[in-house]
């Protein structure tokens, strides 16, 4: 599942959700990302308490970053600015569309 759009009070919000359990991950620092090792992949997103039903059905050969150090990577590797993040986010509330 990895990620989705979900509607609360109205407003779009999106999630990461583990791979496991399907449950949202609320806090990153409780999140895993995972992808097969020595490839470029699918990644999969699971609680850090999930991790080892994740092993037992897919196999030990998958690498794992913790979410907090993947979101950092993430945002750095797009350029992410946290004042347009916050600005088009702001917009996007509104129902408009940026430009």
């Amino acid at each position: 599942m990895a990620m989705e759009m979900r509607i609360e009070d109205g407003l779009l919000c999106p999630r990461v959700v583990c791979d496991v359990c399907t449950k949202p991950i609320a806090e990153r620092a409780r999140g895993n990302v995972l992808w097969e090792r020595g490839s470029e992949a699918e990644l999969h997103f699971t609680h850090k308490r999930c991790y080892q039903a994740f092993k037992a059905t897919y196999g030990p050969h998958y690498q794992w970053q913790d979410l907090t150090a993947f979101l950092f990577y993430l945002a750095n590797n797009t350029g992410f600015d946290a004042a347009d993040g916050r600005k088009a986010a702001g917009v996007m509330s509104l129902g408009v569309l940026p430009t």
